[in-house]
């Protein structure tokens, strides 16, 4: 979303539209031209599984954390593990789509399910469910809406739980102009985004001490 005003001041002939769908069907929209290039995702390291006459670059590897209200019990802590998570209640993306497979994948290693109780759609609903009911969210940290005051964020211990993000557009527009700025400013603004969304312990400076606890097509 921070993209759209850049794009639209540097490249005002630009048709800048924003189209929010599973990866797949914008893959799908690339390829018969129904958009030109798409922002796509994916929980797996790697580039995405494409059409040979589509394209992409990696624009950023965005971490994941444990979003949770700050009266969980494991608020407090500066990491958390799977293990620490087994037995907790989680809010998730519906059934199937990417944001739940990812979900399900964190618990692979332990030969377990996450135990979901609570579904929504967008992360800004999930949220509401952390303050509502106390439920755990995987959030991204791209993804992550401004929190509440009574919610709080705690880093995985494992780097590797983020989702790949990618600008794919059709092989025959690789030479356009429109696809080298648009992987120049996604890649400044997920630069500037993913710095503002670090947890706090780790934008502290020695001495000092530690405070209280998108899709774009065109």
């Amino acid at each position: 979303m921070p993209s759209l005003p850049l794009l639209k001041e540097t490249a005002p002939e630009l048709t800048i539209t924003n189209i929010e769908e599973e990866p797949d069907e914008l893959i799908d929209m690339v390829t018969v031209g129904r958009i030109d290039a798409s922002l796509i995702f994916d929980w797996r390291e790697g580039p995405p599984q494409l059409p040979s006459t589509l394209n992409s670059e990696l624009i950023t590897v965005d971490r994941a954390d444990i979003v949770m209200h700050r009266d969980h019990h494991l608020a407090s802590r500066h990491l958390v593990t799977r293990q620490d998570l087994l037995r907790e209640v989680f809010v998730s993306a519906p059934r199937n789509g990417v944001c739940h497979r990812w979900l399900t994948a964190l618990f692979d290693p332990l030969n377990a399910e996450p135990r979901i109780e609570y579904w929504a759609m967008e992360y800004d609903t999930q949220i509401e469910f952390v303050r509502a009911v106390g439920a755990l969210a995987l959030v991204p940290r791209l993804g992550r809406p401004h929190l509440p005051a009574d919610v709080t964020v705690v880093e995985l211990d494992d780097p590797s739980i983020a989702r790949w993000i990618y600008l794919v557009w059709r092989a025959s527009m690789s030479a356009s102009p429109a696809i080298s700025l648009l992987l120049e400013q996604m890649r400044a603004v997920a630069e500037v985004a993913a710095g503002k969304c670090e947890p706090e312990r780790e934008r502290l400076s020695v001495g000092e001490s530690e405070p209280q606890r998108p899709w774009l097509a065109t």
